[in-house]
């Protein structure tokens, strides 16, 4: 049949009429039926919904939990780092008072050592009386007319024969060498007019602790 408001082509039904001569109305199509779900699906689905909100449960714990641990790891790092400074300044103390208090026995024992080297170099090589003596006259001051050097006597023949090159040093018209068996072998006290030069090496060492005394105090 053609629509005189449509025109396009609708497909023909035929019309059906009743016993009376009325046409018959289609009966409606029947709904289609509602897929039922069986009671495993529906055990499954809740299941599944639980699950899905345990591990979000467990997510959220878990990230409440780490937080709550790095913090309190934090505080204990923290009381741990607290402890190590406190040891490490009683060790800085600790140490301090033990080098005061073995310091003095430490340059004891140095110069005891230093010592023994140095007379063990003077047995071997009896010419360092020579060079000891030259460096001290050296400290005499100008105008000096006469010096007196005293030697151990094991050191007398050496610096006699050395007088005329310490009197050039040391810039005097005479030299007297004398002997004094106090004077340790490779050493010597020289005598002017105007005061001792110490160069023993008794002496030397004196000045070595006077100089070590000195920066250990300030």
């Amino acid at each position: 049949m053609l629509n005189p408001e449509d025109d396009t082509i609708q497909p023909y039904t035929p019309l059906q009429f009743d016993d009376d001569g009325n046409i018959r109305e289609e009966p409606a199509s029947a709904p289609e039926p509602k897929a039922e779900i069986s009671e495993e699906e529906i055990l499954s689905r809740i299941k599944a919904r639980e699950e899905e909100g345990l591990v979000r449960g467990m997510e959220k714990g878990h990230a409440t939990g780490y937080e709550k641990g790095l913090k309190e790891g934090e505080k204990e790092v923290r009381k741990k780092l607290e402890r190590l400074e406190g040891i490490i300044k009683e060790l800085e103390s600790f140490k301090n008072k033990r080098l005061n208090e073995v310091l003095p026995a430490m340059i004891e024992l140095s110069l005891d050592v230093a010592k023994k080297i140095v007379h063990k170099e003077i047995e071997l090589d009896r010419n360092i009386i020579l060079e000891v003596a030259r460096d001290a006259v050296r400290k005499v001051g100008e105008g000096e007319g006469q010096i007196i050097v005293k030697v151990n006597p094991e050191d007398y023949e050496v610096i006699a024969g050395g007088s005329e090159i310490l009197r050039e040093h040391a810039g005097v018209k005479e030299i007297v060498i004398e002997t004094l068996a106090t004077v340790a072998p490779g050493g010597c006290i020289i005598e002017t007019g105007t005061g001792e030069i110490d160069a023993t090496v008794d002496g030397k060492m004196k000045e070595v602790v006077d100089v070590i005394g000195t920066a250990t105090n300030s």
